[in-house]
């Protein structure tokens, strides 16, 4: 992971790397659910942190490469490149930028993830557990109660909600942000409680898990949760089977994408084809079905990096109705075209980046499968699979490849799970060295 280089003797401070860290895992669901764009300031906040403690401890400090490095760095150049010809330069050029802070700022926590010591990887595991109990206890007495702990926090500071309806909505707590985020904690939760052979809570706690999933009724998340379950069971089944099959697949997946949504009918067909989807299902086809317009217009190079929200007519809002045949209203939208992204990860980069941006794209995922694959132990391989599966997946079907609060979560997930290995077979695979 991180080569070490020694620039003086061990320093001594009353925190220690495994504090911070424990922390950032404790904080992360709660912020998720009350603020979710606090995320990434407590993964740059983690990150700083970390590295201002084990150069002053250890008075060392990683130095970054290897393949994963390599291939982030090869395709943030070219993210910010595309300002060049981008439709938005400046947003392309902050976007950059943006994604270069975020891209460094994770090698460099991930590097010390890997090198924690036994005490610090104590107190991270231990925070972990804490963490997930906390929140999804929390979040329980909030579905139970009508965000009883919400109010209870406004009424310490002297307000209060005057609304008599409910106020425990969407609108207000943002359900998809928590549970993408969830999707991704419950791998590293429940491994460290298998780990430390709390097998009965495990049990208990995956169905308090489910449960919430189910009640909060969040499709993507619970599709992708499902599906990184599926990869996990695989790679701990027949890990072989992912080395042969995953890559291909993926390029495949990546390269084919936009061909593959264009065989979709007209979004007036698909909604009286599939009368019983979700509003959210039919949005997702539409903005969709707008994005490969875009693609074959620019396939190359594409529009720039974070410009779908400035693509010529792709913001304007016309109210459009799509009755069933029988005539009936079965869904109505007066969103843009594309409203912010195009809500697939393959499909962002066609649109913004191109068919160069798609294949450095191919390549930073490749190398992080291949450091994957080099994880000794099979549940700690097959735990890093089921976290692959599952940010992909949500990338596909939500957010903006770009969304700060999105890249914080995955690193700072990554992060957490490198932290948690089992030290008894790792030999530090390289992600960063």
């Amino acid at each position: 992971m991180a080569d070490v280089v020694a620039v003086g003797p061990t320093a001594r401070l009353p925190i220690h790397r495994g504090h911070i860290l424990g922390i950032a895992a404790f904080l992360i669901l709660p912020l998720a659910f009350y603020t979710p764009k606090g995320i990434a300031p407590l993964f740059i906040g983690t990150a700083i942190l970390t590295a201002i403690v084990d150069a002053v401890r250890r008075r060392t400090w990683p130095t970054i490469g290897g393949d994963f490095a390599v291939a982030l760095c090869a395709f943030t150049i070219w993210t910010a490149v595309s300002a060049l010809w981008s439709v938005a330069p400046a947003r392309s050029v902050e976007g950059a930028a943006g994604v270069g802070a975020m891209t460094l700022a994770g090698l460099v926590l991930v590097g010390i993830a890997r090198r924690l010591d036994p005490l610090e990887r104590a107190f991270a595991e231990r925070a972990v557990i804490a963490g997930g109990i906390f929140a999804f206890v929390a979040l329980g007495i909030e579905f139970l109660t009508d965000a009883g702990i919400f109010r209870a926090g406004l009424a310490l500071v002297g307000l209060r909600v005057v609304t008599p309806v409910p106020i425990l909505v969407d609108e207000v707590f943002k359900y998809g942000n928590l549970f993408a985020i969830a999707s991704l904690y419950v791998w590293v939760w429940l491994t460290v409680l298998v780990r430390r052979g709390l097998h009965i809570l495990v049990f208990v706690f995956a169905l308090v898990v489910l449960g919430l999933f189910f009640r909060a009724d969040v499709e993507v998340p619970l599709i992708a949760l499902g599906g990184g379950t599926l990869i996990f069971l695989v790679a701990l089944a027949i890990p072989r089977l992912l080395g042969k099959t995953l890559l291909p697949i993926l390029l495949l997946g990546m390269l084919a994408a936009p061909t593959l949504v264009s065989l979709l009918p007209p979004i007036d067909q698909f909604v009286r084809a599939h009368p019983y989807l979700s509003p959210s299902a039919y949005s997702r086809v539409d903005i969709w079905l707008a994005a490969t317009g875009y693609i074959q217009e620019k396939p190359i190079l594409g529009y720039g990096m974070d410009s779908s929200r400035r693509l010529p007519g792709a913001q304007d809002k016309i109210l459009r109705r799509y009755p069933t045949v029988e005539g009936r209203l079965d869904w109505q939208t007066a969103l843009e075209r594309i409203p912010l992204h195009p809500h697939n990860l393959f499909l962002q980069l066609w649109v913004e980046l191109g068919v160069v941006g798609v294949i450095l794209g191919f390549v930073v995922l490749a190398a992080l499968l291949r450091a994957i694959a080099a994880v000794p132990s099979r549940m700690d391989r097959a735990l890093s699979y089921g976290i692959f599966a599952t940010g992909l997946a949500v990338g596909l079907a939500s957010f903006g490849a770009w969304q700060s609060w999105w890249l914080a979560a995955l690193w700072l997930t990554g992060a957490l799970a490198a932290a948690n290995f089992d030290v008894r077979t790792d030999k530090h695979p390289e992600i960063a060295r």
